[in-house]
């Protein structure tokens, strides 16, 4: 089954420019323009106005936040269900103290390779400031640090985060992965 998503709208959107999106979906320029015209023609609605640079209509703006949404909820669904088969897949993005970063992660990242290979470890290394607003912004997914309170100054102690699975942790006691 093939998950056509909107991508290259968003970096159409993004780029106000055939040629440079094109170029960074490594798509040629009539490819993505023919893709422009058909989804027009089904919706019924102009998206974009051409020009140098393009410029979305008041229908193309609404359609950039459903295909933004759209795109989050397929990554959603396929890590979701990568986690569900057992074999997990994506990246787990983990805010870390500048030591733990360097002494434990490593081990950290060579287990979780070995027991799961499709997952990728990206790192956002500093202080438990940093690690707070990377939590809060959702730029990672978990974190951990080795001041007396880690996070817990931006509400974070070690606990489930929302109806998401974006967890917290300080190093009180270490949870990650058991090192």
């Amino acid at each position: 089954m093939a998950l056509e998503g909107w991508d290259w709208f968003i970096k159409l959107a993004e780029n106000e420019n055939f040629t440079k999106a094109a170029d960074e979906l490594q798509i040629s320029q009539q490819t993505l323009s023919a893709r422009l015209v058909s989804l027009e023609r089904n919706l019924g609605a102009k998206l974009v106005v051409r020009g140098t640079p393009i410029s979305l209509t008041s229908a193309g703006k609404v359609f950039l936040l459903y295909a933004r949404e759209q795109c989050q909820a397929q990554q959603d669904m396929i890590r979701q269900i990568g986690e569900v088969a057992g074999g997990g897949a994506g990246v787990l993005k983990v805010g870390i103290s500048h030591t733990r970063g360097s002494y434990l992660m490593p081990k950290v990242i060579h287990r979780l390779s070995e027991e799961l290979p499709a997952v990728t470890v990206k790192l956002i290394v500093g202080c438990a400031g940093r690690i707070g607003d990377s939590l809060s912004a959702a730029r990672s997914g978990m974190g951990a640090c080795g001041c007396r309170h880690g996070v817990a100054g931006y509400g974070y102690g070690c606990r489930e985060r929302g109806a998401g699975a974006r967890r917290a942790a300080s190093s009180r006691p270490h949870v990650v992965g058991g090192v």
